[in-house]
């Protein structure tokens, strides 16, 4: 569920953009700030009266750091005060910035997760990344954090937490520590001690800063695009659109009772046939069906969180259905081709039928979300804000940081062949795999916690 907060005020001064954003006051400076700080490119424009104020000038140099105009963010930093605007003001400053990341995929991009390889392209970053693949800096089983580097980095970033085996003596570093995490659910029981080691936590929604704001200690903030479209998306092929719609992924599984639920109400729809695959499409080929499709569904398990298959099959000029609280409506919504629903009191089928009854106009409303979110989630441009969002973060001020009193953690992980692994060689899982299972043996039964 997500957070109630107070006031647009609240949610923007507990971090959580995303709901100050979707659900704040329209005369309230913080809700055009909020949809900047998300990434947001067009619209909310600061005025006069936002640069006049010592808060929002701040705030809004923040913005067109993010945005990239760095030359229109240091004139605004000059002008504040604070140690929040000094630091990021020194950052920006640098002839670049270092970082060092624990970041998925390959640096050539591939999927959703291009992050790596797109932020070489930003010369205003040197970034160096630990990780199993080849090009990065090599990996290990409890691995010290200090041999990945010469030189203290700016910040460090891990993106996503429970994708990566996280140096047990990450808090010695003397730099900030910037984790993000969207399925802590799924990993709680190994994931829990290692959030609560970093300085910051960063989620894409609402209903997961729900979550974690009760699980860490630090602050958590929301920003929706830590994920990518492909760097090379196929061309848009004008079809019959022949097919109603695909969906594939974990279709059928006891734990998305909710899944359960989508393809009930989506059989109830008289003169509709979805085609549901419980697995997985090759990259290709599910562009090319999406590109055939009338209508497509978005109903990840937080249902803020920005959908990474609901914005691949908008790109190809697919009408898009999303919750209601999804932040992909920050970007596009109902005249973008993005409808929004509900799954209580039938509410998808409703949707569903909406669509097919004036499905002419949804379909040019989708052609014209498919031009804003190429856009909006091109790999370069993604891959930009997202490190200077973690920059802004990175600057925030902040006390010494408290250490774990159990000591460095040991590193374990819950999940042996699904989902997002270290990496795909075998050789290198094994040596994992040893590696726990000699730490869990040499470990006395009074001390196998949830910590150790």
């Amino acid at each position: 569920m997500p957070i109630e907060h107070q006031t647009t005020q609240s949610a923007f001064e507990a971090g959580d953009y995303h709901y100050a954003a979707m659900q704040g006051d329209a005369e309230d400076w913080r809700t055009r700030v909020s949809s900047g700080l998300c990434g947001v490119l067009s619209g909310n424009s600061a005025s006069a009266a936002d640069i006049d104020n010592p808060e929002s000038r701040f705030y809004n140099a923040a913005v067109q750091w993010i945005r990239g105009d760095e030359y229109t963010a240091v004139n605004l930093l000059k002008q504040c005060d604070g140690a929040h605007a000094e630091n990021l003001l020194r950052l920006i400053l640098k002839p670049q910035i270092n970082v060092l990341t624990q970041v998925p995929g390959s640096r050539a991009g591939n999927g959703p997760h291009s992050l790596i390889g797109a932020i070489a392209k930003d010369p205003k970053f040197s970034v160096k990344n630990i990780s199993f693949e080849a090009g990065d800096l090599p990996n290990a089983a409890n691995a010290s954090i200090h041999r990945f580097y010469d030189e203290t980095p700016d910040f460090y970033l891990a993106e996503m937490v429970e994708f990566h085996w996280i140096p047990p003596d990450i808090q010695s570093l003397d730099c900030p520590l910037i984790g993000q995490t969207g399925d802590y659910d799924l990993h709680i029981q190994a994931l829990y001690p290692w959030l609560r080691l970093f300085d910051e936590m960063v989620v894409t929604d609402s209903t997961e800063f729900y979550d974690v704001s009760k699980l860490v200690d630090a602050p958590v903030s929301t920003f929706p695009k830590p994920v990518t479209l492909p760097p090379k998306l196929p061309g848009l092929v004008e079809s019959a659109r022949d097919l109603d719609m695909v969906i594939t992924g974990t279709t059928l599984h006891t734990y998305y009772p909710d899944k359960a639920e989508m393809a009930r109400q989506l059989l109830q729809v008289s003169n509709f046939h979805p085609f549901l695959l419980n697995g997985f499409l090759g990259y290709q080929q599910y562009f090319e069906m999406q590109a055939r499709c009338k209508l497509s569904i978005a109903l990840p398990r937080h249902l803020g969180a920005i959908p990474s298959r609901g914005y691949e099959a908008l790109s190809m000029g697919t009408v898009l259905l999303a919750p209601q609280e999804s932040s992909i409506r920050l970007f596009t919504d109902i005249d973008e081709g993005v409808i929004p629903f509900s799954l209580a009191d039938d509410g998808l089928t409703r949707a569903v039928e909406m669509v097919f009854d004036e499905y002419p106009r949804h379909r040019e409303a989708a052609r014209r979300g498919m031009k804003i979110i190429r856009r909006e989630f091109d790999p370069w441009r993604v891959a930009s804000q997202y490190f200077r969002f973690a920059t802004f973060l990175a600057a925030r001020p902040r006390s010494s940081r408290a250490p774990n009193p159990e000591g460095p953690l040991l590193q374990k992980r819950l999940v042996a062949y699904k989902g997002f692994l270290p990496s795909n060689d075998r050789n290198v899982l094994r040596s994992l795999r040893d590696d726990a299972l000699k730490n869990w043996q040499s470990t006395p039964p009074d001390k196998h916690t949830l910590d150790s």
